[in-house]
């Protein structure tokens, strides 16, 4: 088997396709999402380009309902064939159901992780509903429930009620790809013209009627961008006219085959049948299959199917697709897997985005502030900041500091991001200066360290921080894995990766090899100056360096190929302590098992005296949805030395002390804990030192856990 280089597909993906009619000579269609994002477009392409030459493998995900097995079907096809499928089908099947599946399953998460090792995302709803089912069983098979869809386009009707309800539910999960830049084969309704699904029960008009509802609900009202509308009837003659909802709303027709057992058909008369019906304007692929079509005989019979996505379970069924022929169909040089995947999303020739613009700031006279940018793009990213209008020359990082800042340094700042793709211009903003001498600033948490184990098939180690002040707060992020092993740590994510969103969860920043991003060069000498530790060159352990205005922050971190698991430790560092910005409360959140505990390390910087609340949550996240929390955290709080300075299990234990501990946590914004409720709490006053919490379970208890460290005014 050979594999194309990447100068290949390069030059395909900017050259070749763009410069060639589309089939039977008529004009691609542009897609059908307003202000549709350029990856939207980028995959069409791709499907474009490869139809007739190549083919993309696909592979539906098994569809588990705590999203903690979903690897099964692409563990076999990368132990028979030693390769890994290009397209992975998602489903939103629990997303629907009235039992909160959706707690869980984390397809959306995975479907990112997925999309950040290059694969193309297509997405299905097997979508369940109650109205109509058996009560507290809800069903999707028309034989299993009486839901009406012409009942559920009338307003006010319960089962309208419901159907937004879910449309609703499932477009703020979308928007989540969306916030990452992910376009998604979105195919809703599938199969519809078959009967066996509610959505096509009663015939062609309802179906084109509420697949045009939610294309306008998800266009208009929630502003998704990232969809690549799919329209998926059957292959029975006929039913690609009748159910058709319309070119404005179709960027893709797929099809769902189901050949007979042992048969590898190439089905290159429907191919033709469903290309012709828009006259080549819309591409058209394989959506789903059973058996996989023989490639020899689907490329001599011109059935130029760009794509297939082989059903769960099919793949592994001999009957279907046997060891032989998966290897034969894998290792074909037509065959397009995620080994050879083209940059389908462009990641190395995007224009600069902006993903932190400046924030304001009011600042004293004598401060140390900065302003700062954060974006993506196209590497090399160059900066230029301006004041009122005019250029500071000297002023070309991401960072602009001001080391003791004056009252002339008062005005309208803005900066222009380059790359060789173009540029984007923040909004001015002002900073303003107060001359008067700043005051003796309160001790700082300057430090968080939470080590983990993290499960395989997407767990992810959540570490919050919220930075208050003003100006923009320098932090050094890190997610250590393989560094580990030269502490003596075993069994260690081997390619752990870090990203940071807002509170809003907007996207920030990304990496998952410290030394390829876009401040590698800056980084080691960051971790001198922060006194951690070294990264070898070349590792796979992740960093980023970030400068952030106040507000509240969420660093991720997980497995980058969302299939390997071990221990990392999550790192946050305090990169310029004298800002007139400090870290004022610090979160973890983790599994806890029998001889794993969740083990937090913070570090608190002079001067001044402070006292701070340290919290161990578990059955307090229930009330968040969090599945399998902790049933009784234990927490201690100790010395960097190891010695103890307090601890807790049951934070209303001591009435005095729980009205205290309550009172704190209102102080600093900290949600409630349950009147008698096991989760801990404890109060101290520290010195500058370096401290650890730990958050056990009692006897052998596992389960999610939450460690926070507030600083108290």
């Amino acid at each position: 088997m050979t594999s194309p280089c990447p100068s290949f597909w390069v030059c395909l993906l900017t050259l070749a396709y763009l410069l060639a009619p589309a089939p039977c000579g008529r004009a691609a269609d542009a897609p059908v999402s307003p202000n549709a994002l350029p990856e939207v477009g980028w995959v069409l392409e791709l499907l474009r380009l490869t139809s007739g030459s190549k083919i993309l493998s696909g592979q539906q995900e098994r569809i588990d309902w705590f999203g903690l097995d979903n690897e099964v079907n692409f563990d076999f096809v990368r132990r028979t064939t030693g390769l890994t499928p290009a397209v992975r089908g998602f489903d939103f099947m629990f997303y629907t159901h009235s039992a909160g599946g959706r707690q869980g399953q984390r397809a959306a998460e995975r479907a990112i992780v997925w999309a950040e090792r290059g694969g193309v995302v297509q997405f299905c709803v097997h979508w369940f509903v109650d109205t109509g089912s058996p009560v507290g069983n809800p069903k999707f098979y028309t034989n299993e429930t009486t839901f009406d869809l012409r009942q559920a386009l009338i307003a006010g009707t319960p089962e309208n009620t419901e159907l937004l309800r879910e449309t609703d539910l499932m477009a703020e999960e979308l928007k989540k790809l969306r916030d990452a830049r992910v376009p998604v084969i979105w195919r809703p309704f599938h199969e519809c013209s078959g009967g066996w699904f509610w959505w096509g029960a009663k015939g062609a008009e309802p179906f084109k009627q509420v697949y045009r509802l939610m294309f306008d609900r998800y266009t208009r009202l929630h502003g998704l961008t990232n969809l690549i509308w799919c329209y998926n009837p059957t292959e029975t003659p006929g039913a690609l006219e009748t159910w058709y909802p319309g070119d404005d709303v179709v960027d893709l027709i797929g099809l769902d085959i189901y050949p007979s057992a042992g048969s590898h058909p190439h089905y290159a008369d429907v191919y033709r049948r469903f290309r012709d019906f828009t006259g080549g304007r819309k591409p058209v692929t394989l959506t789903e299959n059973g058996a996989i079509p023989d490639l020899d005989a689907l490329f001599a019979a011109g059935a130029a199917w760009p794509s297939f996505c082989t059903w769960n379970g099919f793949e592994s069924d001999p009957a279907q697709n046997s060891p032989d022929f998966l290897r034969r169909v894998y290792q074909d040089s037509r065959t397009v897997t995620l080994e050879t995947m083209p940059d389908v999303y462009r990641r190395r020739s995007r224009p600069p985005v902006i993903t932190l613009a400046p924030a304001a700031a009011a600042t004293l006279a004598g401060s140390t502030v900065a302003l700062a940018v954060t974006a993506e793009g196209g590497a090399p990213l160059s900066y230029q900041w301006t004041k009122d209008g005019a250029l500071l020359p000297d002023a070309i990082g991401a960072t602009l500091p001001f080391a003791r800042i004056a009252a002339a340094d008062a005005g309208a700042y803005a900066v222009t991001v380059r790359n060789a793709q173009g540029e984007t211009r923040s909004p001015a903003v002002r900073l303003d200066v107060s001359d008067t001498t700043p005051p003796i600033g309160p001790r700082s948490l300057a430090n968080l360290s939470t080590r983990a184990h993290l499960a395989t098939h997407g767990d992810t180690l959540i570490v919050g921080f919220v930075v208050q002040g003003t100006g923009a707060k320098p932090l050094l992020l890190r997610a250590v894995g393989p560094a580990l092993a030269g502490f003596g740590v075993s069994n260690t994510l081997p390619d752990p990766r870090i990203t940071l969103v807002t509170s809003a969860g907007a996207r920030v920043a990304d990496n998952d090899t410290w030394s390829e991003g876009a401040d590698g060069s800056a980084l080691a000498s960051t971790f001198a100056a922060t006194g951690a530790f070294a990264l070898p060159a070349g590792s796979r352990d992740a960093a980023l360096l970030v400068a952030l205005p106040p507000g509240a922050y969420t660093a991720l971190v997980r497995s980058a190929d969302a299939v390997s698991g071990g221990t990392v430790l999550a790192e946050i560092y305090d990169a310029a302590p004298g800002h007139a910005v400090r870290l004022v409360n610090l979160s973890a959140r983790g599994s806890v098992a029998p001889n794993q505990a969740l083990i937090a390390g913070f570090v608190v910087y002079p001067p001044g005296g402070s006292r701070f609340l340290i919290r161990a949550a578990g059955p307090a996240l229930a009330e968040f949805g969090v599945a399998g929390a902790l049933a009784s955290p234990q927490l201690l709080l100790t010395s960097s030395s190891g010695v103890s300075l307090g601890s807790n299990a049951g934070w209303s234990g001591d009435p005095a002390q729980s009205a205290e501990l309550a009172r704190l946590s209102t102080q600093v914004g900290a949600f409630a804990f349950a009147a008698g409720s096991r989760d801990s709490a404890l109060a101290a006053t520290l010195a500058p030192a370096g401290y650890t919490a730990i958050v056990t379970g009692a006897g052998s208890a596992r389960g999610v856990a939450l460690i926070e460290v507030y600083q108290l005014p």
